[in-house]
């Protein structure tokens, strides 16, 4: 291969890596392609409220909620920001991210007090409480900051998909 035709392979390869020449995606682009994956999302979860079922395991339908959660975290972290937006972009994943950590926890430390009530007295512990309490607020906390950087960003189908999930 001579020098040409390296430059010429170098040069498709980087514009099959960079959206096929057009460089980084527009502000308008972006917003468009991260808001219809929310949208998806969104859809996606309030199909799982509708159905849920409050006989079930809390864990049941907090563990369909965290995939789909999950899902919707890897498909917005496969799009590229204009780099203007790149660090509330980032900011939005991380706190989705610390967001979705908190999910199961809560499910658990539900489950854990559901578990131990005494049928003489249904009442839970204040140890429980405290623990589903703190659990709940950091939750709270991720994805008000998830949402308000989806605001940032003029992303509001992804703010309502946090929000679709107990956040602000």
């Amino acid at each position: 291969m001579t020098g040409r035709s390296r430059a010429w392979a170098a040069l498709l390869a980087t514009c099959a890596l960079v959206s096929a020449c057009g460089g980084e995606m527009s502000r308008g682009e972006f917003v468009a392609a991260a808001n219809e994956i929310c949208e998806d999302s969104t859809e996606a979860i309030s199909g799982l409220s509708a159905d849920f079922d409050p006989s079930s395991p809390p864990g049941d339908f907090v563990e369909r909620t965290a995939s789909e959660l999950e899902d919707l975290l890897q498909r917005l972290d496969e799009l590229e920001a204009p780099s203007e937006l790149q660090e509330t972009f980032t900011v939005m994943l991380d706190s989705l991210d610390d967001g979705i950590a908190e999910l199961r926890p809560l499910a658990e430390a539900v489950e854990k007090s559901l578990d131990e009530l005494d049928p003489q007295n249904p009442e839970p512990s204040q140890e429980d409480i405290e623990a589903v309490r703190e659990i709940s607020t950091r939750l709270n906390e991720s994805l008000a900051a998830a949402d308000q950087a989806a605001l940032d960003l003029g992303l509001d189908k992804c703010a309502s998909t946090a929000g679709a999930t107990g956040g602000s």
